[in-house]
């Protein structure tokens, strides 16, 4: 595992901000009557009266003299109840009560369900730059210091939220003298995509936290059962009760068996049933299977229009820094003033080569500019830069369509749902499925290709949603959804029945078990590689280096052609496979030791490969580790994890190819090398267990158990 100097100080700064706050703030209400105050308010909210978690939330919130506190609760533990009356009591008494949420429209929610006016994160940021980097004239100071001073900041969702924006948040709540400020969210639950798990961290830093653990969403004696084995990290149980309501199909056929299934439902039951997916592929195959069963049954018209839309390639800040996001034909949208590159905020260009490090961008309004994406700020503020993938998609009247971006003007907020009434050339009209408000698009109106189809969605959008039913569609090679917390986001959404179709339940089980899903702060990194850790390098020699600089070549350049789907020609495996018969002379199993510290750089370039003599030294020392058989084993546990988390990192269909050959290469060492498979066993206990066919003698697969919705 690596870590930066940069990522451990910010870190420290985020958990020093918090334990700067403690014992520094003022109670909203007495602790002696934090309890009646709280449970009064709900009841004039017409809300039912707290459970005992919810109380001990409010309570938290109410009568802490800390600054900040956490509220963590998994799905449908009934938070946004907890925080209603807080929200009042904190309101009569005068104080400003905030909501801030990662996406608009979980901040839309939290301000629904609680009254507090809400923001999202990036806004809120945004707005106070200035007074969190010191830079704000003393007019700003005092202007924001007035607004959140005795405030009551919320954020919600807060495992979602990177180590960046929350150690900002804490420090401006700090510099204005908020009363409170709330992180909330469950720790379970899919983490950030920008780097850190602040919320954890402050967790196991032991910072006052209330836990609200009684499941009121789940209705249904299944869900139950569900529920609460996955509170206790026994996923036998889940598979077990899931048994009944699992078919299995071919590969091939999952998203079209699902979205046939989904389809046949009434209309009523439909519209209060999610169809959830692994990933982008398998969204884009069931949402195209939907719409075929629907425009058959006459639901939506059979007459559709083409409209290329535009689906975001880059999910984080730093990926428009890499290269490999501009593939030729891809959208480029400036989103800030870029001066010393000669781009203005809206400009925007189609990809149409990379040459020597620049982006040749072909410009809307004409002519040809190059954008060089390593000149781009590392931790930026926000979005300089945004990738899309041009999709062509087909619409019909009676479509529903998922937003794909914020229009603030119009009240539009990212993964919000809308029905088309009418579609034609250069017009489209739709209507929020939220709140029937009517929107129509003319063409060049940004929106109009800021959309996607919706019947099916995947489970990070998900995440925050509550439906009577559900369907997971998953398929075992794509494993971006083969974790147990990605799972639990999918299954927890679900109040009464849930239904799996898959094309290998065992596969399906065995991702799921393998795959925990977390990500690592750089602070665990530092604990877990231990006090006065040194490693001591072995000599090298010329002759060594060019042996490993002639295979790591060879070997890069194949997998960089098998990444774009071209296979090596004849000549090329056989150059490949002489290099490793080389590096095999030096020692035995000298090549795969090598690809072993290829793949980890696959993860994180930059590390080694411009570097040969750190490349060789890599080398040289997993060759040493192979020698003593327990610190093998825990090197290759220690890989699966990593990959496992990096799969759920992916966020382009290449990055899930990279993430998806890496996994591969571990499979085939644990089949030549069983030793390996038992000590993933003894780190993962999950990943040995089976889901047992009912009738099921061996060879014979009854897997097609059915579903009653």
């Amino acid at each position: 595992m690596v870590t930066t100097e940069s990522a451990v100080r910010l870190e420290h700064a985020y958990l020093a901000g918090i334990e700067g706050g403690r014992g520094r703030a003022v109670p909203i209400v007495s602790p002696d009557a934090a309890v009646s105050t709280a449970q009064e308010a709900a009841r004039e909210l017409g809300l039912r009266p707290l459970n005992a978690g919810q109380q001990a939330a409010a309570v938290l919130i109410l009568s802490s003299s800390d600054r900040v506190v956490n509220i963590q609760g998994g799905p449908g533990r009934g938070k946004s109840a907890a925080l209603a009356p807080v929200t009042a009591i904190a309101k009569a008494q005068g104080h400003h009560v905030i909501g801030l949420a990662i996406a608009s429209r979980t901040a839309t929610a939290l301000g629904r369900d609680t009254g507090a006016e809400t923001s999202t994160i990036a806004r809120f940021l945004a707005r106070h730059a200035r007074v969190i980097d010191g830079t704000a004239s003393a007019a700003q100071l005092a202007r924001v210091t007035g607004e959140l001073k005795g405030a009551v900041i919320m954020v919600e969702e807060a495992s979602q939220v990177g180590t960046w924006d929350m150690e900002r948040i804490v420090r401006l709540a700090d510099m204005t003298g908020a009363a409170r400020l709330v992180q909330i969210g469950d720790s379970r639950q899919l983490g950030a995509i920008a780097a850190g798990r602040p919320f954890e961290d402050s967790q196991r830093a032991g910072h006052a936290t209330a836990h609200i653990t009684d499941n009121l969403r789940s209705r249904s004696d299944q869900m139950k059962g569900i529920v609460a084995a996955l509170d206790g990290k026994d996923l036998s149980t889940v598979f077990e009760l899931l048994k009944p309501d699992t078919t299995e199909v071919a590969a091939g056929d999952v998203a079209r068996a699902a979205a046939a299934r989904w389809a046949a439902l009434p209309k009523e039951t439909r519209d209060n049933t999610l169809l959830l997916t692994a990933g982008r592929a398998m969204r884009s195959e069931a949402n195209q299977a939907v719409q075929a069963e629907l425009k058959a049954t006459g639901e939506i018209s059979s007459v559709g229009t083409r409209i290329e839309v535009l689906d975001r390639v880059n999910a984080t800040r730093e990926g428009a820094r890499l290269l490999k996001g501009y593939q030729p034909g891809r959208v480029v949208e400036i989103r800030t003033d870029l001066p010393s590159q000669g781009f203005v905020r809206g400009d925007r260009g189609i990809v149409k080569a990379i040459e020597g490090g620049r982006v040749r961008l072909e410009m809307r309004g004409g002519g040809e500019k190059h954008l060089q994406p390593d000149r781009l700020a590392k931790n930026l503020k926000y979005d300089a830069v945004t990738i899309y993938q041009p999709k062509q998609i087909e619409l019909h009247a009676g479509d529903r369509i998922r937003w794909t971006d914020n229009d603030h003007d119009r009240k539009i907020s990212n993964a919000d749902m809308a029905r088309v009434e009418e579609v034609g050339t250069g017009r489209l009209v739709v209507s929020s499925l939220i709140d029937g408000t009517v929107h129509e698009l003319r063409a060049g109106d940004r929106m109009a290709e800021r959309f996607d189809l919706a019947y099916a969605i995947n489970v990070h959008i998900a995440q925050g949603v509550t439906t009577d039913h559900g369907m997971l569609a998953l398929r075992s090679s794509e494993r971006r959804l083969l974790s147990e917390r990605s799972f639990l986001v999918g299954l927890t959404r679900i109040a009464d029945k849930v239904a799996l179709i898959v094309d290998d339940g065992r596969a399906i089980e065995r991702g799921v078990a393998r795959n925990a899903g977390d990500k690592t702060s750089a602070l665990e990194t530092i604990r877990k590689a231990g006090p006065g850790l040194t490693i001591r390098m072995p000599a090298t020699s010329p002759v060594m280096d060019t042996t490993v600089e002639r295979y790591a070549h060879l070997f890069l350049v194949a997998e960089q052609r098998a990444i774009d789907g071209r296979p090596a020609s004849t000549a090329q495996e056989r150059e490949l496979g002489a290099a490793a018969a080389a590096l095999d002379r030096v020692w035995v199993n000298g090549a795969e030791d090598l690809r072993i510290v290829l793949d980890r750089e696959l993860a994180s370039p930059g590390t080694v490969w411009n570097d040969l003599g750190r490349l060789t030294q890599a080398w040289l020392r997993e060759g040493q580790i192979r020698t003593d058989r327990g610190a093998y084993a825990e090197r290759f546990v220690v890989d699966w994890k990593t990959v496992s988390a990096d799969s759920m990192a992916a966020t382009t269909n290449r990055s899930e190819v990279i993430v998806e050959r890496r996994h591969e290469r571990l499979e085939g060492r644990m089949l030549r090398e069983p030793a390996l498979e038992r000590a993933l066993d003894r780190a993962l206990p999950e990943h040995q267990l089976r889901i047992e066919e009912p009738g099921s003698g061996g060879a014979g697969r009854e897997r097609d158990f059915g579903m009653d919705m």
